[in-house]
């Protein structure tokens, strides 16, 4: 009988013919190339800094390029770990973001098939969503050598991976657009009917987050000095990153009194609803609607 133990989502892919070098050089060279493009776009398109700014083009595009940086450092050098990979899958889905939304203003104005267009804007709409939905949590949670801290948080892993595309089709399936006034593919007809689904949705994000802080915990108190001098940085950052979230977002309340979610929930439902786009600002435009509540 055999006594092997199932892998976990770091584990599963550890060893395989893909897991090379020249793969993670050729991923870095697409984020590069979907980067340029973005800049390329904002430059040469007719769009005002504020119509770039509000479709989260140079957010994108800086944290696609930084992550996919990381990525590669890691692949190179350790390419049997998954963590390297996963920074490089995350920052593939920042840089198409920015790199599709910001061809698709471009076209847009240069008269470019409406077709073409709005297939750049779905691309856009779609690619973000797995890189904060399912690779930042998975880096989180299996930092730094891409192994689940037990059999719990393996299980939880996979729920991780189950669950992201809930968030992927909440955020490019609705009827708020990355790109003003540009409306992609693929949305749903009765989007609003599923807010409970929704509901749901933004609270699994804030979950795999804490989940993910909460490995990091657990790793570091059970660790060695080597172990707790590399979790140290990753989770002081992770801890900040929450912190400025929630403060930027919760701050920005009260400024408008046409937020979303207080016009389209059940009464019981608005506070929460609030609540929970403190913890997801700046990743939608209809959550950084909600956050003027």
């Amino acid at each position: 009988m055999s006594t092997e133990r199932a892998a976990g989502p770091g584990e599963a892919t550890r060893r395989g013919p893909w897991r090379s070098r020249p793969w993670a050089v050729a991923t870095f060279a697409v984020v590069t190339a979907a980067v340029a493009a973005a800049v390329a776009g904002t430059l040469l398109g007719g769009r005002s800094y504020a119509e770039v700014l509000d479709s989260f083009v140079p957010v994108n595009a800086t944290m696609g390029l930084a992550f996919a940086a990381c990525g590669l450092l890691v692949a190179w050098h350790r390419p049997g770990n998954a963590i390297g990979w996963l920074l490089l899958a995350d920052g593939l889905g920042h840089a198409t973001t920015a790199g599709t939304a910001s061809l698709a203003l471009y076209g847009d104005d240069a008269g470019w098939p409406m077709p073409l267009v709005r297939g750049l804007a779905t691309a856009g709409a779609y690619a973000w969503p797995w890189s904060i939905g399912l690779f930042l949590p998975l880096i989180l949670q299996l930092f730094p050598d891409g192994r689940p801290a037990g059999p719990v948080l393996r299980w939880l892993a996979w729920a991780t991976v189950a669950t992201a595309p809930l968030f992927v089709l909440e955020m490019g399936a609705g009827p708020q657009a990355l790109i003003t006034g540009l409306n992609g593919y693929l949305t749903l007809p009765g989007y609003h009917d599923l807010e409970p689904l929704w509901l749901v949705t933004e609270l699994r994000v804030a979950a795999v987050a804490l989940i993910g802080l909460v490995a990091l915990v657990i790793r570091y108190r059970r660790g060695d000095e080597v172990l707790r001098r590399q979790l140290l940085w990753p989770l002081q950052a992770a801890l900040l990153v929450v912190l400025v979230l929630v403060v930027w977002g919760c701050s920005r309340r009260g400024r408008s009194t046409s937020c979303w979610p207080c016009r389209s929930f059940p009464r019981r439902w608005r506070w929460r609803s609030c609540v929970i786009s403190c913890w997801t600002s700046g990743w939608s435009s209809r959550v950084r609607c909600c956050t003027r509540c």
